[in-house]
C-alpha cells in the first residue's frame, strides 16, 4: 500500500470537507494515546469513514483501538490508508485549529531528518527545498533540474529539523550565528554521511510573509565516485572539447564560467582545476570559497568566512591572502563586490592564471558585467586577459527507457520546423515516466555550453562595445582556426543534443524561450530563415 506523503493526496481520497471523526467531539473519539498514530475521518453526517494510520502502527495495539471502536460504533470503514506521521499531524492541526509548540529537536524528529537526506542521497537530489504556503510545509526534490513535491511537514517538523541540522550537522566555523533562529536569514555548510556517502549540505533560510520560514539545502557529493571529473563528463561536442583543452593549458589569463544558480558552474570549474593538475604536475592551484563545495582533487582549497557586520569583504581578504602564497593559477569562487572583482583583475595582471564564476546571460554579457563591478574594458580586453569566456545552462536528461516519439500533429512540431533539419530523432518526456527514472520521465542533465576564446579583433570589439561585431569575429576565427560548431551558442548544441533524442523540446523551449525566428537568430550564430543553420545540427 502506497504511503500518502502529501496532505493534498489524502484530501482526494477522504474529501477537505471531511471532519476528524477521532476528535472528542466527533463520532467515533479515541485516547490521545490512539490518535497520535491512527485517526479516523469522514463526512460529517455519514457512517462511513477512512482509518488513517503511520507506516508503523499496522500491528500496534492503538491500529487495533481504533478499528474495534469503528465495529462497536456500527461505523462502516470505506479504506485503511497509510500516511507519514507529519501528514497526520498536520490533519490534526488543520481540522482542530490547534498549533503545535515544541521547540527542541526531538529523536523523531532528526530521525525525519536523517530519512530524508538519505532519501534525498539515493535519488541524486541536487537540492532540497523547504516551502512554507500559509502555515504549511513542502519539501521539494530538484532532480536534474526538475522540482517536485515529495512530502508535508508540519512548521514545528520543519524548525526542528533545521535546528538539529543547524546545531549539530553544520561546522560551527561557517555559521553566521552559534544559535538558529527561525526568524532571520541564516546560512550554514556541514558535512555528513548518508547511503555511506559523504555529502556536503549548503543550507540557507529565509523569512516569508506574513509568517514562517523557507529553506534551501544544497547538497554536494564529496565521493570520489562522485560529480564529474574528466573533460569527457561534461559530453560536450568534439570541437567544443578540444577548444576546451586548449583554453586550459594557457598558463596565465582568466576563464569565467557564467550561468544562473544550479547551471552546473562550479562542477565546470572542478573538471577544469583536475584536469590541469593532471596534466601539469607540479603546479600549485589555491581556492578561495564559500564555502567550498566539492573536494577537488589535488588543489589546496581555503574557506572563505562571512563578516556579518559588513565591515571587511573578506571574500577580497582572502585572495590577497592567496596572492602573497605565490600559486600558479586561483581559483575565486564568485566575483560578487567591486573589490573582489579589483583583485580578481590584479591577479590576472600579474600573471597568474585565473578561474572565477560570474551570473550572466552570454558569453559577452561576462565584460559587461565585470565592467559594471569596475573593472575597466581597457583592461578586459588588454593582450591576454580573457583567455575564456564559457556560458552555460544545465537542462534533464530524457529516461531511455521511457521517451516518447515526436507527435507529428502538434504545435511544437510546426515550431520545430524552423530548424529545418531531419526530426526523426526527436522524442519527448513521458509524462507518467517509468521504474528506470522513479517515474519523472528524465534521468540525469546535460551542459548546453557555449565557449569563446577571444582573439585580438574580438578584443578590440570588446573595447567598441560592439557585441555584433564580437561575434562575427568569433566566427570567422572558428572558421580559420577550425573550431567547427565550438562557435555556437548553448541554445545550438541544446537544439544539437534535441535531435539526438537526448533533451526533450519542450525543455529547450522552457530554458531559452519558445522556438521562433527571432530567438534562433538573436541566439545563435550560423541560423537563418531560409537555409536553417549552416552547421548542420545532425
Amino acid at each position: 500500500m502506497a504511503i500518502i506523503k502529501q496532505i493534498e493526496s489524502l484530501y482526494d481520497i477522504c474529501g477537505r470537507e471531511s471532519i476528524l471523526q477521532s476528535d472528542p467531539g466527533g463520532l467515533i473519539p479515541l485516547p490521545s494515546w490512539v490518535a497520535d498514530d491512527v485517526v479516523i475521518i469522514g463526512p460529517q453526517k455519514s457512517k462511513t469513514v477512512y482509518l488513517i494510520h503511520s507506516p508503523d502502527s499496522r500491528e500496534s495495539q492503538a491500529f487495533y483501538v481504533a478499528a474495534t471502536a469503528c465495529m462497536d460504533k456500527r461505523v462502516s470503514i470505506a479504506g485503511q490508508l497509510v500516511a507519514e506521521s507529519s501528514i497526520i499531524k498536520i490533519l490534526k492541526q488543520e481540522k482542530t485549529g490547534s498549533k503545535l509548540t515544541t521547540k527542541t529537536s526531538s529523536a523523531s524528529d532528526q530521525i525525519l531528518f536523517e530519512t530524508l537526506m538519505k532519501e534525498a542521497v539515493a535519488e541524486n537530489v541536487s537540492d532540497i527545498l523547504i516551502d512554507n504556503s500559509n502555515g504549511r510545509y513542502t519539501v521539494k526534490f530538484d532532480i536534474d533540474t526538475i522540482v517536485r513535491p515529495v512530502r508535508g511537514i508540519t512548521r514545528d517538523e520543519a524548525e526542528a529539523m533545521m535546528r538539529h541540522f543547524y546545531q549539530n550537522i553544520a561546522d560551527q566555523d561557517v555559521v553566521e550565528d552559534s544559535i538558529f533562529s527561525f526568524d532571520k536569514a541564516q546560512f550554514a555548510a556541514g558535512d555528513g554521511i548518508w547511503n555511506d556517502q559523504k555529502v556536503r549540505v549548503r543550507y540557507q533560510s529565509k523569512p516569508s510573509f506574513p509568517e514562517g520560514c523557507d529553506f534551501s539545502l544544497r547538497l554536494l557529493n564529496l565521493s570520489d565516485s562522485a560529480g564529474f571529473n574528466r573533460y569527457t563528463d561534461l559530453c560536450l561536442s568534439p570541437s567544443q572539447l578540444a577548444l576546451f583543452q586548449s583554453m586550459n593549458q594557457t598558463e596565465s589569463g582568466a576563464v569565467l564560467v557564467a550561468g544562473i544558480t544550479g547551471s552546473g558552474k562550479t562542477t565546470t570549474i572542478k573538471v577544469l582545476i583536475e584536469e590541469c593538475l593532471q596534466e601539469n604536475p607540479g603546479i600549485q592551484i589555491r581556492t578561495a570559497e564559500s564555502p567550498p563545495e566539492y573536494v577537488i582533487r589535488g588543489a589546496r582549497q581555503h574557506h572563505v568566512g562571512e563578516d556579518v557586520s559588513g565591515e571587511t569583504d573578506v571574500y577580497a581578504e582572502t585572495v590577497k591572502e592567496l596572492m602573497r602564497m605565490r600559486p600558479d593559477r586561483i581559483y575565486i569562487g564568485e566575483i560578487r563586490s567591486r573589490q573582489t572583482a579589483e583583485l580578481f583583475s590584479k591577479a590576472v595582471l600579474s600573471g597568474h592564471g585565473v578561474y572565477t564564476t560570474i551570473h550572466t546571460d552570454s558569453p559577452y554579457e561576462i565584460i559587461t558585467r565585470l565592467e559594471g563591478e569596475g573593472v575597466s574594458r581597457d583592461v578586459v580586453s588588454s593582450g591576454n586577459f580573457i583567455n575564456g569566456l564559457i556560458y552555460q545552462k544545465r537542462l534533464p536528461r530524457l529516461c531511455n527507457d521511457c521517451k516518447l516519439p515526436l507527435d507529428a500533429n502538434t504545435d511544437l512540431n510546426k515550431r520545430l520546423s524552423l530548424l529545418k533539419t531531419d526530426l526523426s530523432g526527436v522524442f519527448t518526456q513521458n509524462p507518467e515516466g517509468c521504474q528506470s527514472c522513479g517515474n519523472s520521465g528524465v534521468r540525469g542533465s546535460i551542459v548546453c555550453m557555449e565557449i569563446v576564446k577571444p582573439n585580438r579583433k574580438m578584443r578590440n570589439a570588446l573595447r567598441k562595445k560592439n557585441e555584433q561585431e564580437f561575434y562575427k569575429y568569433w566566427l570567422e576565427l572558428g572558421q580559420e582556426a577550425g573550431y567547427g560548431d565550438a562557435v555556437e551558442t548553448a541554445l545550438y548544441h541544446g537544439l544539437k543534443n534535441m535531435v539526438k533524442g537526448i533533451i526533450c523540446p519542450t525543455h529547450i523551449e522552457r530554458r531559452f524561450s519558445g522556438l521562433t525566428p527571432l530567438l534562433l537568430k538573436e541566439q545563435t550564430h550560423t541560423w537563418s530563415e531560409d537555409n536553417g543553420f549552416s552547421i548542420p545540427l545532425v
